[in-house]
């Protein structure tokens, strides 16, 4: 995602090269501060609480094989990274980090987490592949995390730093 023109030091919104270029949005309180220095330049900032990019509806996991990545700097133990509204369908966690910061992915209404525990106060790049049959989470560069399992139809909307629930 790169930065369109911003308001202040927030966002108005983003360019989103993996639905051909169509923007994310924010509005209000929801945008992240787009300051933050990041991995490579610079970063959007979620507070945790209320701040979240919504993307117009991006694919179907049941339709096409998926690759979705970012690099996540966390700062707490427990949070969605990206999520899928359900649409007329049902929308799933496709990163999240839960218990000790592991990395974990809910595809098909089951969960495939990583071993390795993301450290707080550092940068990693995860990363999640779905192929319609099989679910492989990546951190760092290396396998860590495997399911086989069917996804579920979805044609929502993909949040990144809320749920679906929008919290």
């Amino acid at each position: 995602l790169q930065f369109s023109e911003t308001n202040g030091n927030r966002p108005r919104g983003v360019i989103n090269a993996m639905s051909g270029g169509e923007a994310a949005f924010c509005s209000g309180s929801s945008c992240p501060s787009a300051t933050a220095s990041g991995q490579v330049d610079e970063a959007i900032q979620l507070d945790g609480n209320d701040d979240y990019l919504t993307l117009d509806h991006v694919l179907s996991p049941t339709l096409q094989p998926f690759t979705a990545m970012a690099w996540v700097y966390a700062a707490s133990q427990n949070g969605i990274i990206q999520e899928q509204a359900d649409g007329s369908g049902a929308g799933r966690t496709w990163l999240g980090l839960q218990g000790n910061n592991n990395l974990f992915a809910n595809i098909g209404n089951r969960v495939v987490q990583s071993s390795a525990s993301l450290s707080t106060g550092q940068w990693h790049h995860v990363a999640i592949t779905h192929d319609g049959r099989a679910t492989r989470l990546y951190v760092n560069g290396q396998p860590d995390g495997l399911l086989y399992r069917n996804s579920e139809f979805s044609d929502g909307d993909l949040f990144l730093g809320a749920s679906k629930n929008l919290s």
